[in-house]
């Protein structure tokens, strides 16, 4: 439960502003709104439209709850503890009486208008409206400021961040595989352990579960219950590396004892390979015996389990009641990890005898190709990368590079060397392994679907740029997309901040002595800041979509019929609540 006292839910500098604002003002009219998408990375598939909404319920249900203590505790016991602190950190007596105004009323006297939960609100149109219903209270409407952005910007960014992974799927669904039924679990949250606290991963995790089911975050998946009506989220039993190595170290240990007491040794990694081994086997027949299960397989040599270890292990996967998810989580670059090397096709045939005695014609087009492809580069660095490249007819080959020592120069210089090669695990990448070992079926649209006993799911530093990336790596090598599910972790969904799509709430119209004025902000020195004038409404036009109208006159135009923003809470009182499978509905509309 959340023990912040609702008065001090504020920017320290709040409080003193209502003895700041004209002394005649009656209403303060204020909106958030989306400024810029400059700071925010979008995959190359689809540019970043706008914001999808969401969580602006929960937000203001929660609002409202957090003052509601404020007005159940006893007055004086209330503004006491108001007027002590705001003393002691202030320096200076704060006036108190317009809280305890508030008191006497009893509720909050604020009208806030939203978008539809689901919809996509372009960038620069607003998300949502709050203004004051009771002229004593025009300060609360800019006092609630900081309590609403916080509550709400980072669900609407990590909402928008997960269409992109969203839309990205879908594409490689759509060019690659039969159906898109894997979809709503392509991309699982593993977020919530980098999230700043519960609360964090509770309120936001719920704009990855707008257009996903996979999900560890159980707050958030908590939360989508508790506040809007909807049973949402899945996940399976796995496996994590506390579990893995503290059996497999059981296990060495006994079998290292017992080699030693029968005279003779096995390796530490041997031990280890055979160790687990039998835990996996263990794992899948006897602690998880049916349906979808992950292993995490990296805890010491993810290439020989992956390839010996499961090949070891065919049989007893291949009978499963169910499927085995196995789970890399280390390594520099996931998408080699999962797609493998690159190996560059090339329209030739290389013929290797004729390149060895210098006379094979190909051999000016490889040599272009492969060592002048990062002429700046090498030449900075004095170092050069190997290359796999595959002819006409299949045959694998792998250019690398030899140092020798120049005698005139005295320098080192490097010689290209090109050998028949024959990939190694690391080098056919994950996804190629498990096909090699349990095969599986060729789709309509002629990629290749692991077979149903197995899968795989990497979970580390998957960014919008590298989902993307092993998408296109898999397809180029003649896989599904459905092959791979991605986690998203705190990276990606903790790494941001309100600018990242420039959100701010603003005020832009206020009455002072009865008279409605226009106002905003336009600053010379950032003019993205620029903010909207006067009252405003969003407006749905045919072929164009949401826009935005503002320089309205008065707060009665705020409730004409075509403003896309509707009433959420008036004058205090929740007038909206939308289950999330409709939001989801709405979301992936778009």
């Amino acid at each position: 439960m959340n023990t912040t006292f609702a008065p001090f839910a504020v920017d320290l500098y709040k409080p003193s502003h209502a003895d700041m604002y004209h002394e005649k003002s009656e209403m303060i009219f204020s909106n958030m709104t989306p400024r810029s998408s400059k700071y925010f990375k979008g995959n190359s598939l689809l540019d970043i439209k706008g914001v999808t909404v969401v969580g602006v319920e929960r937000a203001v249900v929660f609002v409202k709850e957090l003052w509601d203590t404020f007005f159940q505790m006893d007055k004086q016991d209330a503004i006491k503890k108001y007027s002590k602190t705001m003393k002691r950190v202030v320096g200076q007596p704060v006036n108190a009486d317009r809280l305890a105004d508030l008191w006497d009323l009893g509720h909050l006297p604020i009208t806030i208008l939203s978008q539809k939960e689901g919809v996509m609100s372009p960038i620069g149109v607003a998300v949502y409206t709050i203004h004051n219903t009771d002229p004593k209270f025009f300060w609360l409407t800019n006092y609630l400021e900081t309590l609403l952005s916080a509550e709400t910007w980072k669900c609407l960014t990590i909402a928008s961040i997960a269409r992109e992974y969203y839309n990205i799927g879908k594409y490689y669904a759509k060019h690659t595989c039969d159906n898109d039924f894997h979809l709503p679990y392509q991309f699982h949250d593993f977020s919530m352990r980098g999230m700043s606290c519960l609360e964090d991963a509770a309120k936001n995790g719920i704009g990855h579960l707008v257009y996903f089911e996979g999900s560890d975050n159980l707050p958030a998946i908590q939360t989508v219950e508790d506040y809007y009506d909807a049973e949402v989220g899945a996940s399976v039993p796995a496996t994590e590396h506390s579990v893995a190595t503290s059996n497999i170290t059981e296990s060495v240990e006994r079998k290292l004892k017992n080699q030693i007491g029968q005279g003779h040794g096995m390796s530490l990694d041997d031990a280890r390979y055979y160790a687990e081994l039998e835990f996996i086997k263990k794992y899948v027949t006897k602690i998880v015996t049916t349906g979808i299960r992950s292993y995490v397989l990296d805890s010491y040599d993810f290439w020989r389990m992956i390839s010996s270890g499961l090949y070891a292990l065919k049989d007893v996967i291949s009978g499963l009641d169910g499927k085995l998810v196995v789970r890399p989580d280390s390594g520099t670059s996931p998408e080699e990890v999962i797609c493998g090397a690159v190996v560059k096709n090339l329209n030739i045939v290389f013929n290797y005898e004729a390149y060895q005695d210098n006379e094979c014609e190909g051999f000016d087009e490889l040599y272009d190709l492969f060592y002048f492809e990062n002429e700046d580069e090498f030449h900075d660095s004095g170092d050069y990368k190997d290359y796999i490249f595959k002819d006409k007819t299949g045959k694998v080959y792998k250019i690398h590079f030899e140092y020798e020592w120049d005698v005139d120069d005295h320098m080192p210089y490097a010689i290209s060397i090109i050998e028949p090669h024959e990939l190694t695990a690391e080098e056919k990448g994950a996804v190629q392994v498990l096909w090699e070992t349990f095969g599986g079926t060729t789709n309509t649209k002629g990629y290749k679907v692991l077979a149903d006993c197995i899968g795989l799911i990497y979970g580390d530093s998957i960014t919008i740029e590298r989902a993307e990336e092993i998408f296109k790596r898999l397809q180029d090598k003649g896989f599904a997309s459905s092959n791979v599910v991605l986690g998203i972790g705190s990276y990606t969904y903790n790494f941001m901040t309100r600018d990242t799509l420039g959100f701010a709430v603003k005020a832009t119209g206020t009455v002072i002595d009865g008279k409605p004025i226009k106002v905003s902000k336009d600053p010379k020195t950032d003019p993205g800041k620029k903010s909207a004038n006067g009252f405003l409404k969003v407006v749905n036009k045919s072929g164009y979509g949401l826009m935005q109208v503002d320089n309205l006159e008065s707060i009665e135009r705020v409730f004409d019929k075509d403003n896309t923003l509707k009433p959420l809470m008036v004058n205090g009182k929740i007038v909206r609540k939308t289950n999330f499978n409709e939001i989801r509905e709405t979301a992936k509309s778009y």
